[in-house]
This record gives C-alpha cells, structure tokens and sequence, in this order.
C-alpha cells in the first residue's frame, strides 16, 4: 500500500465519522442521550447494511445492565471512538457523576466531545485525548481523581488491554469491587476483527491469574464474544 493510498483511506475514514456527526446534529433531539444513541444507531446500520447488529445490541445489552447494577459515580472509558459508549454510558449515571472517555485520534476527540455535548451529558461525560500513560497525571489534576474507578471500558486497541489495565491498579485505580469491561466485538471490515481473541489471550489469562472465576463463551455469527464475571471483575470481553 502507497502513502498515497494510505492517506486517501484516511480522508475516507474521516469523511465517514464527520458524516456520522452532521447525521446526529440533524436527526437527534438535543438534550435527548437515547435519540443520540439511535441517530448513530441508524447511521451505522445503513452505512454497514445492517451488518454485525446482532452482536452490537447484545454488546450494548451487556454494558447497560453492567453499568446498571454497579451505578458508578467514578467510571474512565479508553477509546471514545466517536463517543456512542460515553453517551450510553452517561445516561445511566446520576448527575455529580464523572466519566472520562480517553480517545487518541483528535478528530475523533473531537466528534465525541460534539456528541456528548448534543446528548446534554457535558456535566458528566469528559473527553480527553491522548493516551492513558501519558494523560493519567494530567487527569489526577484536572479532575481530582485519586481512588478506584467504579467502572472501567476498554474499547481500543486490544494489545494495549493489558499494560493500560496494570497502569490504573498500579495507580489505585482498579480495586475489589471496580466492574472492568473490555470490547473487542468491532464493526464489521474492521482489520483486527478476526485477530481480537487471540490478542486477548494474554488479557484472559492475567484476568484468570487474579482470581476470575466464570468465563462464558457466546458465538454469533462465527464470532465470539466472551463474558467475564465474580465479585470483584464483571465484564464483557
């Protein structure tokens, strides 16, 4: 592949999440977190042709009924992407509630933080752009957070699950009782798709080496999609 065609891919790419912007700008209710999440919903069904809904609503099943039981007041995402999960994530939260959603890419920082602030969840949702290590002491300041997270996603790169996890309990961050949610069921075309479970294995063993006692496995599709669960870890692999 040329450098050429690498970055036309990119302006696609890009193209893509900004059009996925201006559709939620136009279609959602401003203030409404449910019409935001539906205005993406049905951006991404047209735009895949449906393609992967199945395992995206049993995803989206699995993360709310998670956030629902624990109700955290202290929750960090890492990868907003276009900022779907914070918004979904947010509209269970209490207001005084305070997520932050790590995003690398800028532009889409960007878009997250645009969508947050149309679903009316600016009070509780926190877009920060970087990467965990090198923003953690930055967010220590900024947002005063100092103990354990009630929630934990990870919804990035795969092979970074594990150091991003051990950064945040070396730093007190993840703690008996913390629900830590790790998503590797991504959107169809995508080049990590198929290599996401293997990747995780190293993941899955250090989840298993501290004591995670049940793990399901669920097919869809051919796909697989794993569900952690015990007293301390409950999660969505």
């Amino acid at each position: 592949m040329t450098k050429k065609t690498i970055q036309s891919d990119k302006a696609s790419i890009e193209l893509r999440e900004s059009a996925l912007l201006r559709h939620v700008i136009g279609t959602a209710k401003e203030g409404d977190p449910e019409s935001v999440t539906a205005a993406m919903d049905s951006f991404w069904d047209g735009y895949f042709a449906s393609e992967g809904t199945a395992e995206w609503q049993f995803r989206n099943a699995a993360l709310d009924t998670a956030i629902r039981a624990k109700q955290p007041t202290s929750a960090m995402e890492i990868g907003a992407y276009c900022g779907y999960t914070a918004v979904r994530m947010g509209a269970l939260m209490a207001p005084g509630s305070k997520l932050i959603s790590m995003e690398l890419d800028p532009l889409f920082a960007a878009i997250a933080s645009k969508v947050v602030e149309h679903a009316g969840l600016q009070d509780r949702v926190f877009v920060e752009i970087g990467l965990i290590q090198d923003r953690l002491p930055r967010i220590h300041q900024k947002y005063g957070l100092s103990g354990p997270l009630d929630a934990l996603v990870l919804d990035h790169d795969v092979s970074s699950f594990l150091p991003d996890l051990q950064l945040l309990e070396q730093n007190g961050h993840i703690q008996k009782g913390t629900v830590v949610l790790c998503d590797w069921n991504l959107y169809p075309g995508d080049e990590q798709q198929a290599s996401a479970p293997t990747q995780g294995s190293e993941f899955m063993e250090y989840l298993n080496g501290i004591g995670v006692s049940q793990s399901t496995k669920h097919t869809m599709r051919d796909k697989q999609i794993f569900t952690v669960s015990q007293a301390e870890w409950v999660g969505v692999v």
